[in-house]
């Protein structure tokens, strides 16, 4: 799965929230980027609060790596992708 970073005007659409427009949009990803299987992805993070952002980029830069980096899990919240224990 790709990951982008984009230089632009941002404008915040959807407060934090663990549910909202974000899991339909998330879903659909999902099944673009991974396949059918691809929302099994969603569910270790589906506790984890997210804003919504409409963008309008001006550079984008594609990044590698499907996981979430440590520095975005709310402690307590998401187990790792593994299954194991919600990292605390």
């Amino acid at each position: 799965m790709e990951k982008v970073l984009c230089e632009g005007v941002a404008e915040l659409v959807e407060e934090s929230v663990v549910d909202g427009k974000w899991v339909g949009i998330g879903e659909k990803m999902a099944v673009r980027y991974l396949g059918p299987d691809g929302p099994k992805y969603l569910v270790p993070t589906l506790n984890q609060p997210r804003l919504g952002f409409q963008a309008s980029s001006h550079q984008i830069k594609k990044l590698a790596g499907s996981r979430w980096a440590k520095s975005y899990w709310v402690k307590g919240k998401m187990e790792d992708q593994a299954g194991r224990k919600p990292i605390t």
